[in-house]
């Protein structure tokens, strides 16, 4: 079977503070791109198991922006549920994760799989997530990178894109 098209969001945001999945969600938004949020890590899981059994073009999630420390399933316990499947071929292995958290990230346990991308300490702000999108969207599939770097001297901002070729 073809898949369908559809307007499903292949980028997912946890985090148990609203004002955060709120926040970015309507800053993705302002970018141009779906986003759909969670306020638990169990709920995530939840959506990506029916995903899997959807037949749309957007059938997994490209991009997670996950917050560490929640109540119920923690940020942790997400990543391994996530490990499961990736290990199972059930999603695919290109997911990448970008871990958020009010705590500094050498203060963290972070979980060492291959999908886990990134970290961004909160508050994250507008240009975070923009810089995020534009990070993961200018990676490749012919092994090369591409990134941003941003600066400021005095009143001028930079933007530097580099591209790296892994091969």
């Amino acid at each position: 079977l073809k898949p369908i098209k559809c307007d499903c969001a292949d980028i997912a945001v946890v985090d148990d503070e609203k004002i955060i999945t709120t926040s970015i969600q309507k800053i993705m938004k302002n970018q141009g791109y779906a986003c759909d949020s969670f306020s638990d890590g169990k709920y995530l899981y939840d959506k990506i198991l029916q995903k899997i059994s959807c037949n749309c073009e957007k059938k997994f999630y490209k991009l997670i922006l996950l917050d560490i420390y929640m109540l119920d399933w923690s940020g942790i316990k997400t990543c391994d549920k996530i490990n499961e499947l990736v290990q199972r071929n059930r999603i695919s292995k290109n997911l990448r994760v970008i871990i958020i958290s009010a705590h500094k990230e050498s203060d963290l346990d972070i979980p060492r799989y291959d999908f886990i991308k990134g970290f961004y300490q909160k508050p994250v702000n507008k240009r975070a997530v923009i810089s995020i999108l534009e990070d993961f969207y200018n990676c490749n599939d012919d092994n090369s990178w591409s990134f941003n770097l941003y600066f400021q001297l005095g009143e001028m901002e930079f933007k530097y894109i580099f591209q790296i070729d892994l091969q």
